[in-house]
């Protein structure tokens, strides 16, 4: 089981209004994760302030909805297909854009993160390991703190009244929640998704502002169910895409008021309660109010469950929406704080079962690797004439053709045979009959590469699995509770062509930071000088101009004194001028050096991910298939913490935590 903190990306909304729009909201130059707010006085007290916030990534305001999804929505759903539950929520204030960035506008263009999920997940569906992917889909709606079914909705009526609607009760069961009257519909095809998507969408609960016209009065969350059978095995997994309703203040409210202010007031009250429950997660609380509201009901299970969650703050730079973002990136740092578990859901085989049935399966294919390479000779009897050929230079009879296949045969396997032929057509046929033969020994040349790497990859699996079990037993004989989840995948991956590759872009990587640091802390040298440059030259202007006040007052010899300092006031002030300009241009030079280091330690860490999921890959298809006395087996992987425990499981490499 893995632990890993929520990632929590920023997505700033371009402002509508250019008159509006605070240009004091920028990335960082020297971290592209890190957000700033330059405040002028008055924003926050009567001195200008600026507040930095991290982020495991930043989409500015061009960002499209096809990087967001690649960036955020993928991962997860890829996490999700593969036996993982995940969790995507966006929060921020009204009119921020968390239901752009989730849904979309209804044009395929822009669609969000929930209409490209879809896409995805069907054309998945069309690969051969998902074949047998059965899909179910759910759409909740928490409106004035009750939950209720947007799939309940008819499709053939236009939902007028919220009553319409089944209401959605909460079940504790041990630490879960259950939703009582939630219908979960199949839905075997693309076209049968996105109709339920779009029932749920005309039925949820919108309404005016001043900040939104079609501002989300309400909490949704789309979930899509999976269940993967395989064999072997069987993978059972959900993945929620959670729109929730922004904060809203009274004064921008529209419309009928008096429901607009009761929608707003439990709006409020249920991201209050969602923000008191991530302070006492942080504080590490002995009671967390998740029963305070719905919505932190809902996602508990999310926050503290066996989940994978990632969370999108989005962030107006309307200047009258400032205090507003900056409440939301403290927000989202402090969900940022919080740990989850991820395991995979599954049923497997005993290590028993799978070492019999790997048995199986080698001896399954020796033979037929053998019978590839030892019973396909060619002889007549396993090649048919070329007739397609022989039809437009005239058939042969059958005996003929049997006699002719037979000298052939004779002639190839002896090197003192002669072919002798009375006429063209024979010749015609020997010759088409002997590129058959050379086909198919290619063919099967093939075959045989083909079938012997299997056989070579399915004994290195018995290989393993039967040096794991003898590592069990041995622990066991020495008094110990079962084999450390360490040395189990230690000794895989050692094993493993790929780790010493990891290790080389690791080295390479260390010196790249390294330089990299170096260039920062050069980069911090050079700014402090040209702050220092920047005064000096300030003081010598404000001389210069003293002196010449006097030497325009001046008479006689004073003049010529007045002259000369006024020279070398101006002399000095050049020289520092032309090193402030040199300090300048090596200062771009480091910085543009800097970012080409960042971007090289993006790809090398790149490269170290592909290379350690190919490991973790090649171990999670051979682990997986095994179970060893439970049945949620956890993600294989480089374990935590080093511990005996009753039946093997194995920890998944940690990842690279985003800076905070």
């Amino acid at each position: 089981m893995s632990k890993e903190c929520i990632q929590v990306f920023a997505r700033v909304r371009p402002c509508g209004d250019p008159a509006n729009d605070f240009n004091g909201v920028a990335i960082d130059e020297l971290d592209g994760h890190s957000l700033r707010f330059n405040l002028p006085p008055g924003v926050s007290s009567g001195v200008p302030a600026t507040h930095h916030f991290n982020f495991s990534g930043i989409f500015w305001k061009d960002s499209e909805q096809t990087q967001i999804f690649d960036v955020v929505g993928r991962p997860l759903l890829e996490h999700a297909l593969n036996g993982y539950n995940a969790t995507l929520f966006a929060y921020g204030q009204t009119g921020s854009g968390k239901t752009f960035t989730i849904i979309g506008d209804g044009t395929r263009e822009n669609a969000g993160i929930v209409p490209r999920a879809i896409e995805v997940v069907y054309e998945k569906k069309k690969q051969p390991d998902y074949q047998n992917l059965e899909i179910q889909i759910s759409y909740l709606e928490i409106y004035n703190n009750v939950a209720y079914d947007l799939l309940t909705a008819s499709p053939n009526k236009q939902m007028n009244k919220l009553e319409d609607l089944t209401k959605v009760t909460f079940v504790e069961k041990g630490n879960k929640t259950l939703f009582k009257d939630l219908l979960t519909e199949k839905s075997p095809t693309f076209e049968s998704a996105h109709k339920l998507f779009w029932l749920g969408e005309t039925a949820r609960q919108k309404a005016a502002t001043v900040n939104n016209k079609y501002s989300s009065r309400s909490h949704t969350i789309f979930t899509f169910h999976f269940t993967l059978e395989t064999d072997t095995r069987k993978l059972k997994s959900q993945i929620n895409f959670v729109d929730l309703a922004g904060s809203e203040k009274f004064g921008s409210l529209e419309g009928e008021v008096d429901q607009r202010k009761r929608e707003a007031r439990a709006i409020n009250m249920s991201l209050h309660n969602l923000q008191q429950v991530i302070i006492g997660l942080n504080e590490k609380r002995s009671h967390i109010p998740f029963r305070d509201s719905v919505l932190t009901r809902f996602l508990k299970d999310s926050l503290i469950g066996n989940v994978k969650t990632s969370m999108i703050a989005t962030i107006s730079t309307n200047k009258n929406h400032i205090p507003e973002s900056i409440s939301t990136c403290r927000f989202g740092e402090s969900v940022a704080e919080i740990q989850t578990k991820t395991s995979i859901n599954e049923m497997e085989m005993s290590p028993k079962e799978v070492i019999e049935r790997l048995r199986s399966e080698v001896a399954r294919l020796r033979e037929e690797l053998a019978s590839v390479r030892f019973g396909g000779s060619t002889s007549s009897d396993n090649l048919s004439a070329p007739t397609s050929l022989l039809s437009s230079r005239g058939r042969l009879s059958a005996d003929e053709s049997k006699e002719l296949k037979e000298r052939v045969d004779a002639y190839l396997n002896d090197d003192k045979q002669t072919l002798e032929l009375s006429n063209m057509r024979q010749a015609n046929f020997c010759l088409d009959y002997m590129k058959e033969i050379i086909k198919k020994n290619y063919s099967s040349s093939l075959q045989v590469s083909a079938l012997a790497q299997k056989l070579k990859d399915s004994e290195l699996k018995v290989t393993r699995l039967v040096n794991m079990m003898k590592e069990r037993q041995k622990s066991r004989d020495a008094g110990e509770s079962g084999i450390s989840r360490e040395a189990a995948f230690i000794q895989f991956r050692n094993t493993h062509e790929k780790y010493q590759e990891e290790l080389s872009i690791h080295e390479q990587l260390k010196d790249v930071l390294k330089q990299a640091e170096a260039l920062g802390d050069r980069a911090k040298q050079l700014r402090t000088q040209m702050d220092l440059l920047h005064n000096e030259i300030s003081n010598l202007e404000e001389e210069d101009e003293e002196v010449s006040s006097e030497l325009n007052n001046a008479e006689g010899i004073e003049t010529n004194e007045l002259q000369a300092k006024l020279e070398r006031v101006q002399n000095l002030a050049v020289d520092k001028e032309v090193e402030l300009e040199e300090i300048t241009s090596e200062f771009n030079e480091t910085v543009e050096k800097i970012g080409k280091s960042k971007e090289l330690v993006a790809k090398l860490q790149k490269d170290i991910k592909q290379v350690r999921e190919i490991v973790q890959n090649d171990f999670k298809e051979f682990w997986e298939k095994t179970i060893l006395g439970y049945t949620n087996k956890e993600e294989p992987g480089t374990p935590s913490t080093p511990r005996k425990i009753p039946h093997a499981k194995y920890n998944s490499l940690r990842p690279l935590t985003p800076s905070k």
